[in-house]
């Protein structure tokens, strides 16, 4: 998803393969040669002789290839790889020498070979050249009708437009409409779903009718849609078709006119006092019936035909319907006349069922002569069209996708699983495109384009289930965690969970069952189970897909919220490993995304690049020191750090540092060394985790890790940190590990690091001593109320609990309350045998 096509974007396997093609053709050109001589070039290219016809000849094929590949193709994605296929040949036809080849007569520098393989290349630069003209700033890569906005469902005006090859069909209706000569008027109905082309087809019979015979022909279109009830239908047909008849002849039109006038017992400027003197003068003068007579006589002796489109009557309401099939059959229903009617069957048959509920799926039989089906598109048809808008929108990357990917599994599969229902018209093709130019650009950076079309298809072919997922997602969605750092991705709520999605659909499908078939049902199932896999695959799909919670909503909302890290950012932060990442860290803590980083980060593949490995390794640091800060020192995921150091998997060991796993601890612990820039408490603490999961050996040493240890706790101590409540914490992390002698798998507290305790007890009367104090006392567990000491600080600090009592009273930098309530409280403590007691402290040293 990044805009202009480019080599950059073309996947790297297809220019390794290419180039790993080039190589072989180069390495083994001279048997290639011979073999290519024998087949080709001995029997068939050396035969070719240079004179004027043959340079004609590949003139016009070049100019054949040129046509193809930029108008029939128009693709270029597949130009490109044509190009590039056609450069390698011309590269190894350089490098062999072996080969002569034909030249122009005209020109003696320019071969015939040079000018097709220019015709390639120089057809994929004309595509690009066209593509990048028409953009207008805010769409980039789109044709003209896509730069200038939506595209329109416009029906076909002209043959030229006829895509589908309908126009043989209308060919031949326009012949035999030109052959009959019929007493009454000839009923057709064109029979189609919404969408179509119905429309489109009436235009081209239109355009076949008048060009087989204009002059004997007068065709109206007549629109009673534009009409505002039924009753307005017969007046306002009978008005347009005697104004269109006015000018071909008057005495017609004007019989005409007292005809319908008496029939629809109303005048259209019933307003005036003339209309309605008018009105009554006809009604005394002559009956219908008569001027009916009187029309189909004048209509005999009439050399011409009366052709009347009337589309949209699905549009229509029940009662409009009838109207209109009432003037066709009965009140207009003249000699020489024709009528062309547009409609979906299924939808004018419903709305028929309501006035005649016996012969309802008969009654069409009795006006129409001729039920025409419009004729079925082919997939390839609409799948072509498909495509080749999507091109248009698409940046190339989405599309190469769309097209190598997505198009193959979902619309060319065979399978009873597949996606081809879900387009059945050029209008539904439409409708998906602009509905895809509203969001696409909005995200396109941020999602994964298989989720996204997917899940914009739902919403375009079952826009119901669409928000049922999102408004409802608690209901019919579940989230699985699916890694140690308890990550979640949704699966879909099945029998065993919150919801059964089966019977969720069914009751859906069973309240819409026009619009909702067991087909829909099975495509609806196959389209979610795709978007929201089981836990097993969720990983596979990538940090950005839907079933991730966090970029879930912005598949629906099309923008990111406060609390989701831009994937885009992210990866384009990252990709080049660069110094602009660490003001990338800064920024997103500042952003409050500090703990999204961490979680995407750890999503991050280790580098196999050195260098890029050492960067890697001080983002981690960063992002650890400045989260261990701000959420606490214990918050950080320290044991997915521990597994990228203590390298599970062997690639680091294997590809950075070729296998040599000495050479890999000492660079471990110089990084260690160095990360004394990193916050020293944060370091600490993932010694201290390091050591406690056991896997000191595999990172380095125990004495090298506790020694880093004991530095920084030497230097904080004596700095103006004394003992904070974060240097306390440092202090009691300075343990080694042991195992048990009970179980060879459990771990116990080892004792603290001798050292530790010495430097302690070496600086402790230059020290507040107020969170010391507060992290040996501890609450019973037996007694809430009741307090101890804990037995560490007596048998592995103060070897003496009365030692402890005097470093307390002679210190001077605690404060007077806090030392008081401590010495109050160790009296207490003392005198019941140092067993727990009940304290109400009312300093810091409350718990």
């Amino acid at each position: 998803m990044k805009g202009h096509f480019s080599i950059s974007k073309i996947p790297k396997s297809n220019i390794l393969f290419n180039l790993l093609i080039l190589g072989f053709a180069i390495i083994f050109r001279n048997p290639l040669s011979e073999f290519i001589n024998w087949l080709l070039v001995d029997t068939v290219f050396s035969k070719v002789e240079s004179d004027l016809v043959n340079d004609l000849a590949v003139l016009s094929i070049s100019l054949i290839i040129s046509y193809v590949i930029t108008k029939k193709l128009k693709s270029t994605v597949i130009s490109f790889r044509l190009a590039l296929i056609s450069f390698l040949v011309y590269v190894w036809t350089l490098f062999t020498g072996d080969w002569s080849f034909t030249i122009f007569s005209f020109v003696s520098w320019l071969r015939y070979f040079d000018v097709l393989i220019l015709s390639v290349i120089l057809s994929y630069f004309y595509l690009e050249f066209r593509k990048n003209r028409d953009n207008d700033g805010s769409l980039k890569n789109k044709s003209p009708s896509f730069s200038k906005g939506f595209v329109e469902d416009n029906p076909i005006l002209d043959i030229s437009n006829d895509s589908f090859n309908r126009i043989s069909l209308a060919e031949e209706i326009s012949n035999l409409i030109t052959l009959t000569e019929n007493q009454k008027s000839f009923a057709i109905g064109v029979n189609g779903p919404y969408g179509s082309g119905k429309t489109s087809f009436l235009n081209l019979l239109s355009i076949e009718i008048k060009k087989a015979s204009s002059e004997n022909v007068a065709v109206i279109n007549f629109n009673p849609w534009d009409v505002d009830s039924a009753e307005e239908i017969q007046r306002m047909f009978f008005d347009e078709l005697i104004e269109r008849l006015s000018s071909i002849d008057p005495n017609f039109s004007s019989l005409l006119y007292s005809y319908s006038r008496k029939v629809i017992k109303s005048d259209s400027s019933l307003s005036g006092p003339l209309g309605r003197v008018n009105l009554l003068s006809h009604f005394f003068l002559s009956e219908p019936i008569d001027d009916r007579k009187k029309v189909d006589e004048c209509l005999e002796s009439w050399d011409r035909k009366v052709i009347i489109f009337i589309d949209d009557v699905d549009r229509l309401h029940s009662d409009e319907i009838k109207e209109v099939l009432r003037l066709i059959r009965n009140t207009a229903n003249f000699r020489n006349f024709f009528y062309v009617v547009a409609y979906d069957r299924n939808y004018v048959i419903n709305s028929l069922k309501e006035f005649n509920t016996k012969g309802y799926l008969t009654y069409l039989e009795k006006i129409f002569q001729l039920e025409i089906p419009l004729p079925k598109l082919e997939e390839v048809q609409l799948f072509s069209l498909l495509k080749e808008d999507l091109e248009m929108v698409l940046d190339d990357e989405d599309f190469i996708e769309f097209q190598e990917k997505i198009f193959p599994k979902y619309f060319e599969s065979d399978y009873d699983k597949n996606l081809k229902g879900v387009f059945n018209s050029p209008r539904d093709v439409i409708r998906f495109i602009n509905s895809v130019l509203v969001t696409y650009h909005k995200i396109k950076k941020e999602v994964l384009f298989k989720d996204y079309f997917l899940n914009e298809l739902l919403k375009f072919k079952y826009p119901m289930i669409h928000d049922m997922i999102y408004d409802y997602s608690e209901s019919y969605l579940v989230k699985r965690p699916y890694n140690i750092l308890n990550k979640t991705r949704y699966i879909l709520a099945r029998k065993e969970e919150k919801a059964e999605w089966s019977k969720i659909i069914e009751r859906v499908r069973s309240e819409n069952e026009d619009q909702f078939s067991l087909t829909s049902l099975i495509t609806v199932e196959y389209i979610l189970s795709e978007l929201y896999p089981n836990v097993f695959d969720a990983n596979r799909k990538g940090n950005e897909s839907i079933n991730n919670p966090q970029f879930f909503p912005l598949y629906y909302r099309y923008n990111l919220n406060s609390y989701t890290l831009s994937e885009y950012s992210f990866k384009h932060e990252i990709k080049n490993y660069n110094g602009s990442f660490f003001k990338y860290i800064d920024e997103c803590f500042d952003k409050g995304l500090e703990r999204e980083l961490m979680l995407r980060i750890f999503d991050e593949k280790v580098p196999t690049n050195r260098a890029d490995f050492i960067k890697h390794l001080h983002y981690l640091f960063k992002i650890g020191s400045k989260f261990s800060s701000i959420h606490g020192t214990t918050s950080f995921y320290y044991g997915e750090l521990i597994r990228i150091l203590e390298d599970i998997s062997g690639d680091t060991v294997k590809k950075v540092f070729q296998g040599n796993k000495g050479k890999y601890l000492k660079f471990v612990q110089a990084f260690f060394k160095e990360a004394r820039q990193y916050s020293p408490f944060f370091v600490n603490q993932l010694i201290f985790e390091i050591k406690r999961k056991g896997v000191v050996e595999k990172i380095g040493t125990e004495e090298f890790f506790t020694n880093i240890q004991l530095n920084y706790f030497r230097d904080l101590i004596t700095s103006n940190h004394q003992l904070s409540e974060d240097v306390v914490w440092l202090f009691w992390g300075l343990r080694n590990f042991e195992l048990s002698e009970e179980s060879d798998k459990k771990q116990i507290f080892g004792v603290f690091v001798p050292e530790a305790v010495n430097i302690l007890l070496k600086n402790i009367d230059q020290c507040d001593l107020t969170y010391f104090l507060k992290s040996i006392i501890e609450r019973s567990l037996r007694e809430e109320e009741e307090y101890r000491i804990t037995d560490i600080a007596f048998e592995d600090i103060f070897g003496n609990p009365m030692d402890l009592q005097e470093i307390v009273e002679r210190n001077g930098l605690t404060d007077k309350s806090v030392k008081d309530e401590f010495l109050s409280f160790f009296k207490k403590y003392e005198s019941n045998k140092f067993r727990p007691v009940e304290y109400n402290f009312q300093t810091i040293l409350k718990k």
